[in-house]
């Protein structure tokens, strides 16, 4: 999946489910999805990045690597979800089995270019995952 930050649509341009190489249905394979962004100039200072999930796998929750520009940020260890993220809803309809769960951290602006650049979260182990939404963003102050 390759996601273009300003020309994408993100209702249909980005898979809420990222599968793992534990996943049959999936190819039993890692799984990179590529999301793209220009910024006007190369950040100063650090940014932010921020996945938001609404679910993982239970049993096998998984890892990602995330790179920036091919340069690996750090590997994210999910925690065990409900394993419901693709049959249930929201996490915050009443009754919800979901388990939500997040990761902040920081993307060093050394990695960063003025041209494109290249945010490549990949699935390394493990089963899937259920996105509610990602950010890169500035951090406040």
């Amino acid at each position: 999946m390759d996601y273009v930050y300003g020309s994408s649509a993100p209702g249909t341009g980005w898979c809420y489910l990222h599968p793992g190489p534990a996943d049959s249905w999936a190819g039993r394979r890692a799984h990179t999805f590529t999301l793209r962004f220009l910024p006007d100039e190369a950040p100063a200072a650090d940014l932010g990045f921020a996945p938001w999930l609404t679910d993982t796998h239970a049993p096998l929750p998984g890892t990602a690597d995330l790179a920036l520009n091919g340069t690996l940020v750090e590997t994210l260890a999910f925690a065990g979800g409900a394993t419901k993220g693709s049959l249930a809803g929201y996490p915050t309809a009443p009754g919800s089995p979901l388990k939500p769960s997040f990761h902040e951290l920081p993307l060093p602006a050394a990695a960063f270019i003025a041209s494109e650049n290249v945010l490549t979260p990949a699935e390394t182990r493990g089963s899937r995952h259920a996105h509610d939404a990602i950010g890169v963003f500035a951090p406040a102050g």
